[in-house]
């Protein structure tokens, strides 16, 4: 059980919520929302290129929180299908820093009820992805 209240809800509401531990820096809300063998490969640089476990997952906030400041988020569009989440975001860095605020489109494939893999694309907004038609015939 988190701060919140999760993990628990749907899948979209649970990535959610580590989004916000994530930025609020809730170590023990981030250990209860990721599978043990939780794999992130993210946007954070400098930072790893790969995080793993709950011990990567700690280190993934602290990584942001050095690069961003005490930084916001802002969820445009969370899009679930079963047990994977897109969500296509804004990292909004701390005031003061010169940073521009930073579009990212994540995928989280959940199971069991929680976060198991996290892949982000850089400077991507929905209204920037377009899914490529299948290939004719």
């Amino acid at each position: 059980m988190t701060e919140n209240g999760g993990p628990g809800g749907t899948p979209a509401q649970l990535v959610l919520e580590f989004y916000a531990a994530v930025r609020d820096r809730r170590i023990g809300d981030i250990i209860a929302l990721v599978d043990p063998q939780v794999i992130c490969h993210p946007l954070v640089r400098p930072g790893l290129s790969v995080y793993r476990g709950h011990d990567g997952m700690i280190r993934l906030s602290e990584d942001m929180h050095a690069l961003h400041g005490q930084y916001d988020f802002t969820a445009d569009d969370v899009i679930e299908d079963g047990d994977k989440v897109t969500v296509y975001a804004r990292i909004l860095p701390e005031a003061g820093l010169g940073q521009q605020e930073m579009p990212v489109m994540s995928v989280y494939t959940l199971e069991g009820g929680l976060i198991l893999s996290i892949e982000s694309q850089p400077g991507i907004s929905r209204n920037q992805f377009h899914l490529q038609p299948p290939a004719g015939p």
